[in-house]
């Protein structure tokens, strides 16, 4: 039982303590990745995620198909239970997104495990580990992972869900309106005659929504919306 580990992840006190603990967390279980997302109902019926990880960059900003993207059998599983999953190449190719795994494998991303839990107040917690190779060959240090992991998540929902929040607030009305114009690959000028607005309001929006969404590009703003569920 990793009782220091989980103690440390529940006292975080800001995001970056957040993600360095959970990086020395899965460092201990011996995996190279960690992933958390917070999900929660939106009153149209759709769902809001927050998340934080330790991806790489070039995976992050990698041009990654939405429409691939939203079949991820682990991410899927996790939305739709609450029984902890374990990952290979195979979990991927026996739900027909063997093209997910052939991107996402170079990055860290060849096998994991993933657990989620029901928060009550907020929605669902959702978190993994991944890691290049392959797993324990042991099936009880596999079993202790799963474990472990689930007890992170019991010790840190508190804490993760507060911290997740802490930036989670939504954009203006106006910048989601210039988000989907931006999605329909519209130019500043373009918005801001659709708009009734100056482009000068439309770069102050557009800014704005790259610090929110912590972006640097149009591209990634899109996709990053699109993941948590802005934009459809």
């Amino acid at each position: 039982m990793l009782l220091r580990q989980y103690e440390e992840v529940a006292g975080a006190r800001t995001r970056d303590e957040l993600r360095e603990r959970l990086v020395s967390f899965a460092h201990h279980v011996d995996f190279e990745r960690f992933a958390i997302a917070v999900e929660r109902p939106r009153a149209d019926g759709k769902k809001r995620y927050s998340s934080l990880s330790n991806a790489p960059e070039a995976w992050l900003t990698s041009q990654v198909d939405n429409a691939i993207a939203a079949v991820d059998p682990v991410h899927t599983h996790l939305r739709t239970s609450f029984k902890p999953i374990i990952y290979t190449q195979r979990t991927y190719a026996d739900a027909g997104a063997a093209d997910l795994w052939d991107l996402a494998s170079p990055f860290g991303y060849s096998v994991g495990v993933a657990v989620s839990l029901a928060v009550p107040g907020v929605g669902r917690l959702l978190m993994g580990v991944d890691r290049s190779g392959n797993l324990p060959n042991n099936q009880e240090l596999t079993a202790r992972l799963v474990s472990d992991l689930q007890l992170l998540a019991t010790y840190g929902q508190e804490t993760i869900c507060h911290l997740l929040a802490a930036n989670d607030e939504p954009l203006t009305a106006q910048q989601l309106n210039v988000l989907q114009l931006v999605a329909e690959g519209k130019s500043n000028p373009v918005i801001a005659t659709l708009l009734g607005v100056s482009e000068n309001t439309v770069k102050f929006h557009v800014a704005g929504i790259f610090k929110r969404l912590r972006v640097a590009t149009r591209e990634q703003a899109v996709r990053e919306a699109c993941r948590i569920g802005l934009i459809s």
